[in-house]
C-alpha cells in the first residue's frame, strides 16, 4: 500500500499523504511518493500540483520514529533530513502551480511543505504552526526561510519561537494561506482554483511563476542548512559523550554493573526529571499533536520479571534466562526480551501523559516497533514521549460515545545516557 495516493482530477495532479496513523508524517515511503508527484508535473497535461493529507492531518512533518531510528548513523540521518528540504525546494521551483489543500493540522514539515507551495487553502478545522522547538529541533526544510516571506519577520520569529498554533482563520488573517474555508467546501474550492490556472496560457503561467514567487537567497537556504547541521551534531556528539563505557565482552553494548566498573572520574550525566502533559478531557490532544509531552519516572526490569516473563511466553532463550551461560555470550549477560521492553511502553506513557476526565480509555495497537539496543536486566530506563496523531472518533454501539485516537512516538532510553533501546509507535484511544 503506497503512503502517497496520486489521483488525476482534471488537469491537476493530486497527492494525498495517506499516513494517517501517525499524522501524515513524512517517513521516507511519503518523500518517495512526493517526488513521485512532483515528476508528474512533466507531463503536458498536468498544469497545476494539489497537496493534502488523509483524515484530519494534512503532515505533521518529519517521522519522528524513523529520524529516532537513525540517531546512531548521523550522515545517514543528515541524508534524510537533506531529502525533505531538497523536496521543499523541489516544490518551488515546479514547472507548474502548486496547491497546498490544508485539510487538518501542519506542524513542522508541514508546514515548511505548505510554505513551498504557491497557493495554500485551509479548511477551518486546520491547525498550522511550526512547533520545531516544542521537539528540541530547529528547521531544516525551510521554515526560517519562507516563513518571513509569507507573514513578515515579526509575525515568523513569533510562531519560530513559541510554537504557537493557528487557526485557519488566523493564517488567513495573517497572509499564511490565502483563504479558509468550510472542511467540506475545501475540496471544491482548490478544484475551482486549478480548473482557474489550467485554463491560462501555459507559457504564459510559466512566466508568471518566475516573477510571482518571491526569490530566496542561496545564502539563506545554506544557513537554515548550517543551523540545523551543527544542532543536530551536537546532539549526536552530546549522546555519544554521555554513552556508558562500553562493555568488556562486547564492544558498544551498555554498560553492566554487574561486569565492569566506570573509570575513576567517569561521571554520568544527571537523571532527567519527570515531567508530565496533563490535560482535562480527551479532545484537548487534538490540539497537541507534535508536542513532546514529557518524561517518565525511571523504571527497572529484574532478572526476576525476566524469567516470569519466560514462564508465560514460553520463550526460554538462554540469553534471557541462564545468567552463567550468557556471561560468555554476545551480551556478556542476559537481555531483557524485547517485547517484555515493548510491554513497558504504556506504562512509561501513563508517567508521561495524564488525561482526567474520561470513561474508558483503550491501547488500539502500535504502528512502528524496534528494538534499536539490547537491555540487561538491573539497568534503570525511562521514556520519552510526543504526540505524534489525535483525531476525533465516535464509539460503536448505541451511545456512540465521542472519543480521540491518538498516536504517540515512545522511545525506552537508558536512564544514564539518553540512548534508545527501543522505539514504538503506540495507538489509544479515549472516550468521554
Amino acid at each position: 500500500m503506497t503512503s502517497v495516493v496520486l489521483t488525476r482530477r482534471g488537469a491537476a495532479l493530486w497527492a494525498r499523504i495517506d499516513r494517517p496513523g501517525s499524522g501524515n508524517a513524512c517517513d521516507s515511503t511519503v518523500l518517495t511518493g512526493l517526488e513521485r508527484w512532483l515528476a508528474g508535473a512533466a507531463d503536458p497535461a498536468v498544469r497545476v500540483l494539489v497537496l493534502t493529507g488523509t483524515g484530519r492531518s494534512f503532515c505533521a512533518g518529519a517521522d519522528l520514529a524513523e529520524a529516532t531510528g537513525l540517531l546512531g548513523d548521523l550522515p545517514a540521518l543528515l541524508a534524510h533530513l537533506d531529502r525533505g528540504r531538497r523536496l521543499v525546494r523541489a516544490l518551488r521551483a515546479a514547472p507548474v502551480p502548486t496547491v497546498a489543500a490544508v485539510n487538518g493540522a501542519a506542524f513542522g514539515g508541514g508546514l515548511e511543505l505548505l510554505l513551498g507551495c504557491d497557493i495554500a487553502v485551509a479548511a477551518d478545522s486546520a491547525r498550522i504552526g511550526d512547533r520545531h522547538l516544542a521537539a528540541g529541533q530547529v528547521p531544516g526544510w525551510g521554515s526560517s526561510v519562507l516563513l518571513p516571506r509569507a507573514v513578515g519577520p515579526a509575525l515568523a520569529r513569533r510562531l519560530l519561537l513559541t510554537g504557537e498554533t493557528w487557526s485557519a482563520e488566523e493564517s488567513e488573517r495573517r497572509g499564511l494561506v490565502s483563504a479558509a474555508v468550510a472542511d467540506d467546501r475545501l475540496v471544491g474550492h482548490v478544484d475551482a482554483l486549478a480548473d482557474a490556472v489550467a485554463a491560462r496560457d501555459p507559457a504564459a503561467v510559466r512566466r508568471m511563476l518566475t516573477v510571482a514567487r518571491p526569490p530566496v537567497a542561496e545564502a539563506d537556504w545554506d544557513r537554515e542548512w548550517e543551523a540545523l547541521t551543527a544542532h543536530v551534531t551536537a546532539q549526536a556528539t552530546a549522546r555519544a559523550a554521555a554513552t556508558s563505557p562500553p562493555d568488556r565482552h562486547t564492544p558498544g553494548a551498555p554498560t553492566r554493573p554487574d561486569t565492569l566498573d566506570p573509570p575513576p572520574g567517569t561521571e554520568h550525566p544527571p537523571m532527567r526529571t519527570m515531567r508530565r502533559t496533563t490535560v482535562d478531557t480527551p479532545s484537548d490532544l487534538l490540539g497537541l499533536v507534535g508536542t513532546e509531552l514529557g518524561v517518565s519516572a525511571p523504571q527497572v526490569v529484574t532478572q526476576r520479571q525476566v524469567d516470569q516473563f519466560a514462564d508465560v511466553t514460553g520463550d526460554h532463550q538462554w540469553i534471557h534466562v541462564d545468567v552463567e551461560r550468557a556471561r560468555s555470550g554476545p551480551f556478556g549477560g542476559t537481555v531483557v526480551h524485547g517485547f517484555l521492553t515493548l510491554a513497558l511502553v504504556p506504562r512509561l506513557l501513563a508517567d508521561i501523559l495524564e488525561v482526567r476526565t474520561f470513561s474508558m480509555g483503550v491501547n488500539y495497537g502500535l504502528d512502528r516497533v524496534r528494538f534499536v539496543r539490547p537491555l540487561p536486566p538491573g539497568v534503570e530506563i525511562q521514556g520519552t514521549a510526543t504526540l505524534v496523531a489525535a483525531t476525533a472518533i465516535t464509539a460503536p454501539g448505541p451511545q456512540a460515545t465521542p472519543g480521540v485516537q491518538a498516536t504517540a512516538s515512545v522511545a525506552v532510553e537508558f536512564a544514564e545516557s539518553s540512548q534508545p533501546c527501543c522505539v514504538a509507535e503506540i495507538v489509544f484511544r479515549y472516550y468521554a
